[in-house]
C-alpha cells in the first residue's frame, strides 16, 4: 500500500501539462482507489485487533477473606478527617479483633461466596486457555538471571543500597499492620502502599530525612 500511495503520489504531483477529460478522469479514479484501500486496510486491522480482544480470557479478581470484606464495608464508618491513612487501618484492626465471632460471620459467608466466584471463574478461565499470573511471579521471572553470563557479570560486586523513605516506612508499619489484622503479606503490602500515597507530606519527612542519613553514612563508608 506505502509502495502504491508513492507510486500515485508522483503521479499526481507532477506538472499537470495537458489536462485533457480523460486525464483528469483516471486522476479521481486513482485517488478513489487509493482511498478505499486505506480503508479496507485500517477496517482489518481494527477487526483483528477486536478479535485478539474477544479472544484473550481476562484474568478473573482474586477472592478477599473477611476482614478485607469488613474493612472495604466499614472504612468509610471508622475514617474521620483528621485520621491518616495508618490510623483508620489500625482502627479497622482494633475493631475486627474486638468482634464475636458471631458478628464476624456476615463477612465470612461474603467471604465464603467470593471465594467460590473465584473457584467458578477461575475454571471457566482455564477451560478458555488462561494462565493466572501474579505480580510476585511476574517479579519473579523477570529478576531470573539468563543462562548465559559474561566473566565481568559474574564478577561484578553488588553494590549495598541506602534504604528509601518508603522502605523505612514500611519496616515501621509492617509488623503493626500484622499486629492489628490478619492480612496476608501481599495484601499487607498493599494497603501500607496505599497509607503511603494518602500520608501527608509532613509526616513523610520524618521518613526521608532518615533515608537521607542513611545515603550519606553509606556514601561516607565508601570515602572511608
Amino acid at each position: 500500500l506505502a509502495s502504491i500511495c508513492i507510486i500515485f503520489r508522483g503521479m499526481c504531483a507532477s506538472p499537470p501539462v495537458m489536462m485533457t477529460p480523460r486525464l483528469r478522469r483516471q486522476r479521481q479514479q486513482t485517488r478513489l482507489f487509493i482511498a478505499v484501500v486505506a480503508t479496507l486496510v485500517a477496517l482489518a486491522s481494527n477487526f483483528l485487533h477486536l478479535r485478539l480482544q474477544v479472544a484473550t480470557p481476562v484474568q478473573p479478581k482474586r477472592a478477599s477473606n473477611a476482614y478485607m470484606h469488613f474493612a472495604a464495608e466499614k472504612r468509610n464508618e471508622y475514617k474521620k478527617p483528621e485520621m491518616s491513612a495508618a490510623q483508620v487501618a489500625k482502627t479497622l484492626g482494633e475493631a475486627w479483633r474486638s468482634m464475636s465471632e458471631a458478628e464476624k460471620v456476615p463477612f465470612m459467608r461474603k467471604a465464603a461466596d467470593d471465594k467460590k466466584r473465584f473457584e467458578e471463574a477461575l475454571a471457566a478461565f482455564k477451560e478458555e486457555g488462561g494462565v493466572m499470573h501474579t505480580k510476585a511471579k511476574r517479579a519473579k521471572e523477570a529478576k531470573k538471571p539468563s543462562k548465559v553470563k559474561t566473566r565481568t557479570s559474574e564478577k561484578k560486586p553488588k553494590k549495598p543500597r541506602a534504604a528509601s523513605a518508603y522502605n523505612l516506612f514500611v519496616k515501621e508499619r509492617m509488623p503493626e499492620l500484622k499486629k492489628s489484622s490478619d492480612l496476608k503479606a501481599s495484601m499487607a503490602m498493599k494497603e501500607i502502599a496505599k497509607e503511603w500515597k494518602e500520608l501527608p507530606d509532613a509526616k513523610k519527612t520524618t521518613f526521608m530525612d532518615q533515608a537521607a542519613d542513611a545515603k550519606a553514612a553509606l556514601a561516607a563508608s565508601y570515602v572511608a
